[in-house]
């Protein structure tokens, strides 16, 4: 049997991303996100940590500011600490791994609409992008070799129409 620790939420965030940088200089977004349910009579709301690394959490810290509708995915994760009075703490948080603003494209700045700003796309080399285009290339080779392939061991319909005169009954 196959586990999965994976989540989706869609809500409204509580409060403008908390960024920081790691000694190495990736980015961290802490976000605080709120969905509801309604029971019965009355709506809950569940308040969710969120955190996000690298271009995601630069672009969470730019545009995603308190109140805005954010749909996230990713995976849930429980860590523990000692804080500074020696308590064991634990929290429990949503890793995110996609992050999509939802309604209108933001604008940064009173500059234009951010066109891209839904999901981070990683910055390759140019070795990486290199080895991109080959991989992109070789899998198109392999589809069209696939694809005679198939047409040899699957006729057409009038090929099958032809041989169908054939059989005796």
């Amino acid at each position: 049997m196959s586990l999965v620790n994976h989540v989706s939420i869609i809500g409204n965030l509580g409060k403008d991303p908390e960024i920081r940088y790691t000694a190495s200089g990736m980015a961290v977004a802490n976000l605080s996100v709120a969905t509801n349910e309604k029971r019965g009579n009355t709506n809950h709301t569940e308040w969710h940590r969120v955190i996000m690394f690298g271009k995601l959490a630069e672009i969470a810290g730019k545009i995603y500011k308190k109140g805005k509708q954010v749909a996230l995915e990713g995976r849930i994760q429980t860590r523990q600490w000692i804080d500074k009075d020696k308590v064991t703490r634990w929290t429990t948080e949503i890793v995110a791994d996609f992050a999509k603003l939802m309604g209108p494209a933001p604008v940064v700045a009173n500059g234009p609409p951010v066109e891209d700003y839904d999901q981070a796309e990683p910055q390759l080399t140019p070795a990486q992008k290199g080895a991109a285009t080959r991989k992109a290339n070789k899998a198109a080779a392999a589809k069209k070799k696939a694809a005679a392939y198939k047409s040899e061991i699957n006729p057409s319909q009038s090929q099958i129409d032809e041989k169908d005169d054939e059989i005796p009954f």
